[in-house]
């Protein structure tokens, strides 16, 4: 079903058309609103298994025991970790970005099989609405600025009880991380990036990757900002056709970025997905970020019309 005439691809579009306004007189191309959303949403990928790798190394949380709430968990930190502020530029924010996304996923996913590990993630509309019903709650002003995710916060969550998930969420994330005023002078982060080679048909993937900088600036951004005592490395790499998207490792100790989810975001082609093995090595006994079959995906969103 395309993007634009679905009731998901529209609820998607109405959000990204109230949210993505300009703040200047300059209008970005489609190109750069395009590879803005796309780069949105593997930021949010990355963050998810930044999620994980903190219930990990930090919470020592057992995620195998209950994987459905150890996903919901690692959205939640990494909504927690790139939401803007009520006062910061919306339009650009990768949390909004990911909430389309979902979106995106959930209507294409309509007409598939049910994937084999599906039960272990929530559905893709709640992932959305959940993302929604937090950045609402993260606002106590009047009129709250993310006041057009309401209809998709609303498609899973009573709207009254955004506030209090958001509170409860800030108290558990404030509590892991303390005072970090002196991060900076004491960085106890041990972090690395790889991008391994990649085959010819993902190479766009591999390139995109590594020119948006997701990898690098997320790795400064634990040894800078997060500044909690995690050790990882920040690879990207072919996972297979059955790319859970991005994954945490944590024998391993690695976040994959995986090339086939970047070239799903930028092309919504299977054909990059289907090369290779059923599942490499990087993505094996991982913490996936989704489900590990998904259909292809629609050309990204255009900027609606004003």
């Amino acid at each position: 079903m395309p993007f634009a005439r679905s009731w998901l691809g529209l609820v998607a579009a109405s959000v990204i058309a109230c949210l993505a306004a300009p703040s200047s007189a300059q209008e970005p191309s489609e190109t750069d609103f395009e590879d803005q959303w796309v780069t949105g949403n593997l930021v949010f990928l990355a963050y998810h298994e930044v999620g994980h790798l903190l219930l990990d190394q930090v919470m020592k949380v057992d995620q195998q025991g209950n994987r459905l709430a150890a996903e919901q968990s690692a959205d939640d930190i990494a909504t927690w970790l790139i939401s803007p502020d009520p006062e910061e530029e919306i339009e650009s924010s990768e949390a909004v970005a990911a909430i389309g996304g979902w979106l995106v996923q959930a209507d294409n996913g309509g007409d598939t099989p049910h994937p084999p590990d599906a039960d272990l993630y929530p559905d893709a509309v709640t992932r959305a609405a959940r993302i929604a019903c937090l950045l609402l709650g993260s606002d106590e002003s009047q009129p709250n600025a993310f006041a057009a995710l309401e209809p998709i916060a609303s498609l899973s969550f009573d709207l009254s009880d955004c506030r209090t998930a958001y509170e409860a969420l800030d108290r558990s994330m404030e509590g892991v991380f303390g005072d970090a005023d002196e991060i900076a002078d004491n960085p106890v982060a041990r972090v690395r990036v790889q991008y391994d080679a990649p085959s010819p048909v993902l190479a766009d993937a591999h390139d995109f990757l590594v020119e948006s900088r997701i990898l690098d600036e997320l790795g400064e951004d634990l040894v800078d900002y997060i500044g909690l005592p995690v050790d990882v490395l920040l690879r990207g790499a072919s996972c297979g056709r059955d790319s859970p998207g991005f994954v945490y490792n944590p024998a391993r100790r690695e976040i994959v970025a995986c090339y086939e989810e970047v070239d799903w975001f930028l092309f919504g082609d299977a054909a990059a997905g289907q090369a290779g093995a059923e599942r490499e090595t990087a993505a094996a006994d991982g913490l996936g970020s989704r489900p590990r079959r998904i259909p292809p995906r629609q050309k990204p969103p255009s900027r609606p019309p004003r």
